[in-house]
């Protein structure tokens, strides 16, 4: 089927999925349940019945197909599908988000593709097309959208190429499509990422938690006897942890913890933005990326609502840093597998021009920004203070009761880290602070160990709020929110923190003033 027969869905005619969507399903369903059938072969179960069920398992998915049906109209995208309880989703077109294709090898050895559409507000993907022809997916994307391949550069896979008449041509209009017809240019890679490059932002990652939640979860479930074995050969049971043993016992699973997660994070990164390209054109920023699952990600300009530049405590040493953007609509779950990156890892001078000349700003690097009070700085002093007592009362108590302690030492000692730590962490939670009005893009950051920039156009922000806890109050401080529509669950609003209470409700009105403006 190709967009221009009669019964296309793309005219408004109900249509199944192709074939091809069955195998996917089939497939899928195969893969997840090999660790069941491995359960059940060591629980001696015969292997008949372990047919018979998955055979059994597999007549939902032929039910699922037979009453799945899709059409897109001059107003909205459709998805009919279940047998007992019927399910109808409508999507308007004027709520439509983002457009995604994504190619897993399961996709790739079938020759089909996956759309996945988002819509204004949905925490997850509002409607899910699990397989369709190439060419029918870019033509959906191109109509919901009002982007092409043709567009950006990129082959569409099972169509025709178009015939063309110089570098500029006129692209007709969208199916449904308001307006009239919109030139192109050809299309401007803005980034590409390297396997080296791909190398520098797998070990800069700092997933070192991916691999401490791994050991924690083999040392609950192995045997104390299997463990003790693996990492201590020669020892028949594990030391007491308070012994000096146990102390370098828990020593080498930190360093085990932070090896397997910069190997964790490695592994990801190569898989998740292999081949990583992003291509500009006039209406949206395309990124295609993927080694085993191949994404298409489309970001139209118009939906952008902030740009994100983030910099962790080991790619500042390096200069380096990463670029997010900030999508309405787009769901929580796609951001967090890596939807949101437009740059992996860069130079920080790089990272920074991309950044502000996709909000609209002169490239000149990193902005300058204002920086905070200093009671500002003397209440995050306080606040380690704070700390250093209750960790030495804390420690006391231990102390107290630990009897391969000794207090008079370790107290000391260990109020003596918490300390310098405290005050380590307070020095650069105030260095991190910073806002700036570049109109018309507003700029905050905040971030001890990681840094966080945020560039917001003025017209994204939707309510600017000041806020003050009691701690701030006290010393004339509150912080002033930036409201953007944003996925749910991600990223919280962009703020500056720690203003002077009356240069943020200065700030508040006068940005509040410049808005209604705008608006009229």
């Amino acid at each position: 089927m190709t967009p221009s027969e009669p019964s296309s869905p793309l005219e408004g005619i109900p249509s199944r999925l192709p074939l091809a969507a069955l195998g996917v399903w089939v497939m899928r369903s195969l893969i997840g349940l090999i660790p069941a059938a491995l359960i059940f072969l060591v629980g001696q179960v015969p292997v008949r019945l372990i047919i018979v069920l998955v055979l059994a398992f597999q007549v939902t998915h032929v039910v699922t197909w037979l009453r799945f049906s899709w059409r897109l109209d001059a107003s909205a995208l459709i998805i009919e599908r279940g047998l007992l309880m019927r399910e109808r989703r409508v999507i308007p077109r004027d709520r439509v988000q983002s457009v995604d294709l994504e190619r897993t090898l399961v996709h790739r050895i079938l020759g089909v593709t996956e759309v996945r559409v988002e819509a204004i507000g949905a925490q997850d993907t509002e409607g899910a097309l699990p397989a369709l022809q190439p060419a029918v997916a870019e033509a959906l994307r191109e109509a919901l959208l009002g982007t092409s391949d043709a567009d950006e550069g990129f082959p569409v896979e099972g169509a025709a190429s178009a015939p063309s008449s110089g570098d500029e041509t006129i692209d007709g209009e969208a199916p449904f499509a308001a307006g009239p017809p919109r030139p192109s240019r050809a299309p401007e890679i803005i980034a590409r990422m390297s396997g080296r490059d791909l190398l520098v932002a797998g070990i800069t990652g700092g997933r070192v938690g991916v691999g401490a939640a791994i050991l924690g979860l083999v040392s609950q479930v192995a045997p104390a006897e299997w463990v003790a074995a693996v990492l201590l050969p020669g020892l028949e049971q594990m030391p007491d942890p308070m012994s000096l043993a146990g102390l370098r016992i828990l020593l080498f699973l930190g360093g085990m913890a932070i090896l397997i997660g910069f190997l964790t994070s490695l592994v990801a990164t190569l898989l998740i933005h292999w081949n990583f390209t992003l291509t500009r054109t006039p209406t949206a920023l395309q990124v295609r990326r993927g080694l085993l699952t191949e994404h298409r990600d489309t970001v139209p300009f118009r939906r952008i609502q902030a740009l994100r530049v983030e910099e962790n405590w080991i790619r500042r040493i390096f200069g380096l840093a990463s670029v997010k953007v900030v999508v309405a609509g787009r769901a929580g779950s796609s951001q967090r597998t890596g939807a949101d990156l437009i740059l992996p890892v860069g130079s920080r001078r790089r990272a920074f021009e991309l950044a502000r000349e996709i909000v609209g700003m002169e490239p000149e690097g990193a902005p300058p920004l204002v920086a905070m009070p200093d009671h500002a700085r003397r209440r995050r002093l306080l606040r380690a203070f704070v700390a250093t007592v209750l960790a030495a009362v804390g420690g006391g108590i231990a102390g107290a009761w630990i009897e391969a302690w000794t207090p008079w030492l370790t107290v000391p000692v260990f109020s003596l880290l918490v300390l310098v730590t405290g005050l380590l962490l307070a020095r650069f939670s105030y260095r991190g602070l910073g806002w700036a009005d570049h109109d018309p893009v507003l700029v905050v950051r905040e971030g001890a160990l990681t840094r966080r920039w945020a560039l917001v156009p003025l017209e994204s922000v939707q309510e600017l709020r000041t806020v003050s806890n009691p701690f701030q109050r006290r010393r004339n401080l509150a912080t002033l929110e930036l409201h953007i529509a944003r996925p749910v669950g991600v990223f919280g609003a962009p703020r500056a923190i720690d203003l002077e209470d009356r240069v943020a409700a200065h700030l508040r009105e006068r940005w509040a003033l410049r808005l209604a403006q705008g608006d009229r």
